[in-house]
C-alpha cells in the first residue's frame, strides 16, 4: 500500500511543477524520481527479500520503461502515416502562391491615407476610409486626429508616417 502512496506523491509532486511553479526544476525531478521508486517498490513483495529479487526487479523496471519509450517511438511512426494523421494535420506546406495567405489582406492600403484615431506612442488606431486599422509609426509619436499615411504592411503590421 506504501509502494501506491509513493507513487501518488510523485504524481503529485509533478501536477505542481506543471500547474503552479513555471519551469521544470526540483519539485518536477524530484517527483520523476519518487515515481520510479514507487515503482520499483510495486515489483518487490512486501516481505523481506534477498539481493536477487531486488535486482530481478530493477531488471525488470528498466525493461518497462525502454519497452515503453521504444514502443511510443513506434507508436508514433506508424500513427504519423496513417489516414487518420493526414485528417488531422496539414500533409503540405502551404504555399503563398496556392491562395494560403496569414495576412489580413492590408496590402492594398499602401500610400493610402487616414486620420489617427488615437494618439499614436508609437502604436495606436488609425481610421482609412471607413476601416480602422492597428498602426505602428516609424518610431515618432503622432497625435489625435493627425494626417498619416500609410508606408508598409507585413504581414499585420501596419506601418505610417505623419503628413506634414
Amino acid at each position: 500500500m506504501t509502494d501506491i502512496l509513493i507513487v501518488f506523491v510523485g504524481v503529485v509532486l509533478l501536477l505542481v511543477e506543471v500547474l503552479l511553479i513555471p519551469g521544470f526544476g526540483i519539485a518536477g525531478i524530484a517527483g520523476i524520481g519518487i515515481i520510479l521508486w514507487g515503482l520499483y517498490e510495486l515489483l518487490l513483495p512486501d516481505v523481506p527479500v534477498g539481493q536477487e529479487i531486488q535486482s530481478m526487479a530493477i531488471t525488470g523496471l528498466t525493461i518497462g520503461i525502454i519497452g515503453g519509450i521504444i514502443g511510443l517511438i513506434l507508436l508514433f511512426k506508424l500513427m504519423t502515416k496513417t489516414e487518420f494523421w493526414k485528417k488531422l494535420t496539414s500533409p503540405a506546406v502551404q504555399k503563398k502562391n496556392e491562395g494560403y495567405n496569414s495576412s489580413i489582406g492590408l496590402e492594398d492600403l499602401i500610400g493610402q491615407k487616414g486620420i489617427a484615431d488615437t494618439d499614436l506612442r508609437p502604436s495606436g488606431w488609425i481610421n482609412v476610409g471607413n476601416q480602422r486599422i492597428f498602426v505602428v509609426t516609424e518610431g515618432s509619436y503622432i497625435d489625435q486626429n493627425d494626417n498619416v499615411i500609410i508606408l508598409s504592411v507585413d504581414g499585420n503590421r501596419v506601418v505610417v508616417r505623419k503628413i506634414k
